[in-house]
């Protein structure tokens, strides 16, 4: 869908106006479903005789005007015979469920059959070259299992099928339009009271470049957040941009954002809404047949636009309405996303291919009017890798297979699931498939792929929703088995009955995403090494990509660092080490509070331990694990009062995702750069870019930068702003080895060597 505002016009395609404000068509298997089609297709197009006429996806566009919008609808008709008098129009639809069926059936279930048909019809009529011949229009319905059909000849002139999708299509046209003018007068307030001079000539750089793909660097307590924002609001309020996605990793994130807005923007000047999962939607007893929920927002007079005056789009409050009026919150958030200028949410509904659609199959969505920032950017190609990997376990397979048995699915379809099941809980413990399990795997998933194609399940519906998403994993994991995907996975068992596909890289999804906005900013504290981490999201040989990095010269002298050559805290080391470790941590304590950062929290508890025998009134609290954003504030909070100890761990909420120590801690202690463990996983990641790399290349990129730029990270927390300091210890010897300290920011290289005890006396006096 395009719209012209200046212009009142909006171009469609035949199919998306048809679904425009009505019926929502799940998306069930849909390699398989289309496949199905196509076969179809083929066979009643050889069926036909060409000595009668027919013709063949046929393009025509049809033109409507509704309120002083113009409507040009594009489609494609599937079968078409004309004679001097006649046009005949056949629109075919593969259908689930028994042939054939009471007319009025197709009429309130598959309204939007009809609705493509009468465009079609309209669309010829309209060509002068038709003038005097009558136009005529047949739905041919096919039910893939059986092969039966059934013929509906429409009688209703075209109009009365296409006047009310056309009047919703006109009406979100005014809307949009309405937006836009409202926006010219968008106003929002500069971020902070004193504007410093390098976060001022960061933010007339920032609005100078044009690239598409922008990188934005700046160290932590910047104000990168508030840099990324004035600059897409300012954009959003000139037209270059109809919307903004701003996608982050993690809650606080987002609530950062929210706050960060909130001061910027007055309220109910912008349409914002935040995105959460689909499970924290769920309300208990509202209906999820869909004529009967959509009868109850008719009865409730739910209206987006006005939820939107009347501020009422949070969580809570879609969840309260949703309740009330016995409709299922997640559809209310699917009709305020269209209406939203700012969408705040998390990576997966950029990135997964699983959560993706729920933007992409949007009404009036296009990503090429949006821009996206992405926050905290370092950590997406490792999550988007993540996104497209999956898990498929045997209980979950014989929890589909009862499904199947309940809903009386065909003998060939429980007896093929049955072997699937089997197949999977016969799996034992391994790192990698044998060759002969793979050719299992792709068999099995072949077999019930024909199933799709030959007795497709389109009827079925199971209480259990994640039944779905089980049934359909046989063709995720087809497609890992592609020859263009296979060395990009590694395909595992991690825990008996379970089958593991390990996505290793996603640059090239990743890249080819971020191209289809309008305009993308990645901005991270940490996106160094810049070339490694565009060839990881897929954007090295993309020429129109730009780098800013933001220097704030108040940090250069902020840190007094030294790195802790006495003892090694490599996994088989650290053990002998445990009591110096313990007895520094003591020593930095002697001006509490001291945060030390450890690379898991069983290396933390150990170094505890020590602590407490050697001074028991030395108090220490550990980072709790699975903490809300509030939960982590409130530990802070309490832990710089009352602890003399900070235990945190690295790439975790405190050490990365809240801005909570900055200004309030003086010193402290990174124990181990804490790369990776070894596992199946990491080798095979660290084996594909060896084949591009090297060997050096490999284990950098697998293992040192990831684990650097949680240090960097780190640190970054604990000087925000001019003033403030902090006395680093980088308490294991290979910090002091080039290949770690070439990958520390430039303001934590460099630092004194501490070999002996003295040493670390005399430079904690100093």
């Amino acid at each position: 869908m395009r719209l012209v505002p200046g212009q009142r016009r909006i171009e469609i395609s035949a199919g998306a106006f048809a679904l425009f404000g009505g019926s929502r068509v799940a998306g069930r298997c849909g390699r398989w479903r289309a496949e199905v089609g196509r076969e179809w297709h083929a066979a009643l197009q050889a069926e036909e005789n060409p000595a009668e006429g027919w013709r063949f996806e046929v393009a025509v566009k049809t033109f409507w005007v509704e309120d002083g919008w113009t409507l040009a609808v594009d489609g494609r008709i599937d079968q078409l015979r004309e004679n001097a008098e006649e046009i005949l129009v056949r629109e075919v639809k593969t259908v689930s469920g028994p042939l054939p069926r009471p007319e009025e059936f197709w009429r309130e279930e598959r309204r939007h059959f009809f609705v493509q048909l009468a465009l079609y019809c309209l669309g010829l009529r309209q060509r002068p070259e038709n003038a005097g011949k009558k136009v005529r229009g047949e739905l041919l319905l096919v039910e893939p299992a059986t092969g039966m059909r059934q013929l509906l000849s429409p009688t209703e002139p075209a109009e009365e099928w296409i006047g009310p999708s056309a009047r919703l299509l006109a009406q979100w046209g005014e809307s949009r339009g309405r937006s836009r003018m409202r926006l010219e007068h968008l106003r929002f307030q500069m971020p902070f009271a004193e504007m410093r001079p390098e976060w001022l000539a960061a933010r007339e750089e920032l609005a100078r470049r044009d690239e598409p793909v922008v990188l934005l660097e700046a160290p932590t307590g910047f104000g990168k957040t508030a840099l990324a924002l004035e600059d897409a609001l300012r954009r959003l309020r000139d037209g270059e941009v109809a919307r903004i996605v701003y996608a982050t990793g993690k809650n606080s994130g987002r609530i950062q954002v929210r706050r960060e807005l909130e001061r910027m923007v007055d309220p109910g000047a912008l349409r914002v809404l935040t995105l959460h999962a689909k499970e924290e939607h769920r309300v208990a007893d509202t209906p999820e047949a869909e004529e009967i929920w959509r009868a109850n927002w008719r009865r409730a007079g739910i209206d987006p636009e006005r939820l939107f005056a009347e501020g009422k789009t949070d969580l809570a409050a879609v969840r309260a309405l949703g309740a009330a009026a016995g409709v299922p919150p997640w559809e209310i958030t699917r009709a305020l996303l269209p209406l939203t200028e700012f969408l705040l949410c998390d990576y997966n509904y950029i990135f997964s291919p699983r959560q993706a659609g729920v933007l992409e199959n949007l009404p009036g969505w296009d990503d090429r009017e949006a821009l996206l920032i992405v926050d905290e950017a370092h950590n997406l190609p490792a999550r988007a890798a993540e996104a497209r990997s999956w898990r498929a376990e045997e209980n979950a397979a014989a929890r589909a297979g009862k499904a199947l048995e309940r809903a009386g699915a065909p003998r060939e379809w429980r007896r093929q699931w049955a072997a699937w099941t089997e197949y999977l809980e016969g799996l034992v413990r391994a790192d990698r498939l044998t060759l002969e399990q793979e050719y299992w795997t792709r068999d099995l998933c072949e077999e019930i792929g024909r199933l799709w194609t030959e007795q497709p399940l389109f009827g079925l519906e199971p209480e259990d929703e994640d039944v779905w998403e089980t049934l359909a994993l046989p063709e995720e994991i087809l497609a890992t088995l592609d020859d263009a995907a296979a060395e990009r996975y590694l395909l595992r068992v991690p825990e008996p009955g379970v089958l593991a596909g390990e996505c290793l890289e996603a640059a090239e999804e990743i890249g080819a995403r971020i191209r289809g906005f309008g305009r993308a900013v990645l901005m991270s504290a940490t996106l160094a090494p810049a070339e490694e981490f565009l060839e990881s999201c897929g954007l090295a040989e993309e020429a129109a990509a730009g780098f800013l990095e933001c220097a704030a010269e108040w940090r250069r002298h902020a840190y007094t660092v030294a790195v802790d050559t006495r003892v090694d805290t490599r996994l088989k080391s650290r053990e002998r080490h445990l009591r110096t470790t313990a007895e520094t941590v003591l020593a930095l304590g002697e001006e509490p509070p001291v945060v030390v950062f450890f690379p898991s929290y069983r290396y933390a508890e150990a170094v505890r331990t020590y602590v407490a025998a050697l001074d028991p009134g030395f108090q220490v609290v550990v980072q709790p694990a699975g903490t809300t954003p509030a939960e982590q504030e409130a530990f802070v909070a309490e832990a710089l009062v009352a602890a003399h100890g900070i235990f945190l761990v690295l790439g975790g909420g405190l050490a990365e995702g809240i801005d909570l120590l900055g200004g309030k801690v003086e010193r402290a202690m990174v124990v181990s750069p804490g790369l990776p463990e070894v596992n199946a996983v990491q080798a095979a990641r660290r084996t594909l870019l060896e084949k591009s790399g090297g060997r050096e290349d490999g284990f950098r990129r697998v293992f040192l930068v990831p684990a650097l730029r949680k240090v960097n990270q780190a640190l970054g927390r604990l000087v925000r702003g001019p003033g403030q300091k902090a006395k680093v210890l980088l308490h294991c010897r290979r910090f002091a080895e080039a290949a770690c300290a070439e990958l520390l920011a430039e303001e934590y290289r460099g630092g004194e060597e501490i070999r002996r005890e003295e040493d670390l006396a005399r430079w904690l006096r100093e």
